[in-house]
């Protein structure tokens, strides 16, 4: 059962049902098409925009997931379920966009949140070194956002030892 059939707008527009088929079916286009347009009538149920912030995730549209996984955290009030759900989600958008110190705020007062990759997203540090050498230095400057391309060390005569 996936997410959007988990998680129903209220009240349930026909076409949500056929956006949660085309989400099935893997055509994730047609299903944001679809959510788009319920939401632009009017229906920002927390439930169709984690539905919506799916199909955009999928798609790689992870800059418009992520407003509105915010607005479902916002929206969430008790549901917990509803705010992990989305704040995992979020988790996701971080770690696909290399901005792991913002995962740092989510779950904030949930006790019991376990997932194997938020171990790994909290131990990144943008800069930090993780080993010796100038690929280290390339990786570092990377993870902290350097714009600058990694140096082809073909173009410095360095063969690697050829």
């Amino acid at each position: 059962m996936t997410v959007l059939e988990k998680l129903r707008p209220r009240p349930r527009d026909p076409r949500f049902e056929e956006a949660r088929t085309a989400h099935a079916a893997g055509d994730f286009a047609r299903a944001r098409e679809l959510a788009r347009e319920v939401v632009a009538e009017g229906d920002a149920s927390p439930e169709l925009l984690r539905g919506l912030a799916e199909v955009e995730y999928l798609l790689g549209d992870h800059e418009t997931a992520e407003p509105l996984l915010r607005r479902v955290v916002e929206g969430s009030g008790r549901n917990a379920v509803l705010r992990v759900d989305a704040e995992v989600a979020l988790a996701l958008v971080y770690l696909q966009t290399n901005r792991y110190a913002e995962a740092g705020g989510l779950f904030a007062g949930i006790d019991g949140i376990e997932l194997p990759i938020w171990e790994l997203m909290k131990s990144f540090r943008p800069g930090r070194r993780r080993g010796a050498g100038s690929r280290a230095r390339r990786v570092g400057r990377v993870a902290a956002g350097d714009p600058r391309p990694p140096r082809d060390p073909r173009a410095a005569g360095d063969r690697g030892g050829r």
